[in-house]
């Protein structure tokens, strides 16, 4: 009954769970979890849960964990004041792959668009968590680990809509 407490939350799936096992205290993380639980969390538990311990020595191997994203600051960008433009965020769909080696992370990472140059922000303008390194994925490889984060994108019209 306790997961199905947890399971309520909101992003619990980046709570810490102490588990024991054997007499030994240690903390998991909820790895894969039953996606259709989140429209039902009020009448029932989640039906499938897979489960991450944190590693005994994170400096040897750390923990493999992707982040999502918070944009602040949008008007610092001209196009967007203007509101010809949108922000586009290139690693949305799976999240910032990062390699973990301290157990106190944030939820999300932020995105500070006043830090953008042209309207393009890469990953040398975002600041990690303490603790965190980015993870080689086909998404972060190009440009020697500088990726494309987010982008000021232009609105294209629909042509015959509006007139």
């Amino acid at each position: 009954m306790e997961l199905f407490k947890r399971s309520r939350k909101p992003d619990w799936g980046d709570l810490m769970i102490p588990a024991e096992f054997e007499g030994d205290v240690f903390p998991i993380f909820p790895r894969e979890y039953d996606p259709l639980h989140w429209t039902w969390a009020q009448e029932r538990p989640p039906t499938h849960v897979k489960f991450t311990k944190w590693p005994d020595d994170p400096e040897k191997t750390p923990f493999k964990k992707n982040f999502f994203c918070t944009i602040i600051n949008p008007e610092a960008v001209p196009q967007l004041k203007r509101g010809t433009h949108y922000t586009h965020e290139y690693l949305l769909p799976h999240g910032v792959p990062l390699w973990l080696t301290k157990p106190d992370f944030p939820k999300r990472l932020v995105i500070d668009m006043a830090r953008a140059v042209k309207g393009s922000l890469y990953m040398e303008h975002m600041d990690l968590p303490e603790g965190s390194r980015l993870r080689y994925t086909r998404w972060t490889a190009t440009n020697d680990f500088n990726c494309l984060v987010a982008r000021v994108t232009r609105i294209k019209p629909v042509r015959g809509v509006g007139g």
